[in-house]
Order: structure tokens, then sequence, then C-alpha cells
């Protein structure tokens, strides 16, 4: 017979093994910022100086790992001039508008506008009934639950109060490392609430 700590070790593995495998660049920002914060703090002369170093570091890399993707999305629904001018916007333009600003609560509270303009948009999407945002985040079956928009609205004004909670409470460092691994978290979150719906309210 086995002992306790062998059969709670036994289910964390079955737990874990239940997973679906989890794309590299998910972690990449948030296990490039535990290494880029500190070095950066001792070898640049004022925090803010270090957040803005590793901060624009970290966003230049969630977007090339993101363009693809972007870009893709885009030329099916755009056309050409249209999809380069928001591959831009996007991408270089927004890191320079807030490089330019230089000011780490600019860069934070940006945060929390793109997550209360996510949550407005699913929020709207859910209201108007004829789920495009939904059908274009999630081309699957998925988009079809009644469930689903309400939930990313709840979802993502969560992360709104967390983000707001860390700014007032936390340190830069700290706000660094959820900005860093926020990809993963949003990852297994919207993971679980798709594979968590209950096919009584799918709808055709």
């Amino acid at each position: 017979m086995t002992d306790p700590a062998t059969r709670l070790m036994t289910a964390l593995q079955l737990a874990f093994d239940r997973l679906p495998p989890l794309p590299a660049e998910l972690a990449a920002p948030g296990l490039l910022l535990l290494v880029l914060w500190p070095a950066l703090s001792v070898a640049l002369p004022t925090p803010t100086e270090a957040f803005m170093t590793a901060f624009a570091i970290a966003l230049a890399m969630r977007l090339a790992l993101r363009s693809r993707i972007i870009i893709l999305t885009a030329r099916a629904r755009l056309p050409r001039r249209a999809t380069a001018a928001l591959v831009l916007a996007a991408g270089p333009g927004l890191l320079a508008l807030l490089l330019l600003a230089g000011d780490p609560l600019i860069c934070q509270r940006f945060l929390s506008l793109y997550f209360l303009a996510t949550a407005a948009f699913f929020l709207f999407d859910h209201l108007d009934g004829r789920n495009l945002m939904l059908n274009l985040r999630f081309p699957g079956p998925q988009a079809r639950s009644r469930l689903l928009a309400p939930a990313l609205v709840i979802f993502y004004l969560g992360l709104l109060g967390a983000n707001e909670t860390i700014i007032a409470r936390a340190g830069l460092g700290e706000w660094l490392l959820f900005f860093g691994f926020l990809p993963l978290i949003t990852h297994l979150v919207i993971g679980a609430l798709l594979r968590a719906l209950p096919a009584t309210v799918r709808v055709s």
C-alpha cells in the first residue's frame, strides 16, 4: 500500500499530464525579465531607466513572437496597405509611443486600458449577438457558447483589477513579472474556460 505522499505525487503527475503542451514563447518574456530586471537595476542609474529598458525589450519580444499571427489574421481580412499600417501601428508605433512617454505609470496604465477595451469589445459582441469578435479570436466551435463572451468579460475585468492592485501595492519589478508572464496566464485561463464550457449551452 502506498503512503499519502506517494499518492499525492502520483495525483499531481496525472493532473499535469492532462494539461495541453504550452508553446515556449508564452513563457519567454517572463523568463527573460527574471534575468533582465535584476541586471538592469544594477547596471542603470535609476529604476525608471531600468524599467523602461526591460519593458521595451519584453514588449518587443511579445510583438515579434505574435507578428506572424497578427499579419496572417490581418491579411485575411484587410487590403495589403491596411495590413501594413495596422502592423506598424500595433508594433513599432506602439512601442515608440510608450518609450517617448518615458513614464512607467503610463506603460502600466496602458495595460489597464487594453484590458478594459478588450472586456468592452467582448461585452458589445455578446450584446450584439453576432459574435464577430469571438469568431475572429476563436474560429473553432468554442465561439458558439453563450457563456464564453460573458466569461471573457469577467476574466479581462479581473485582469484589470489585478493590474491596478499591483500598480498600487507592488513595485516595478513585480509588475514587470506580471506583464512578462501575462501571455502564459491568459493562455492557461482561457484554455481552461474553453474546456469547461458545458455542452448544454452551446448553440449552432
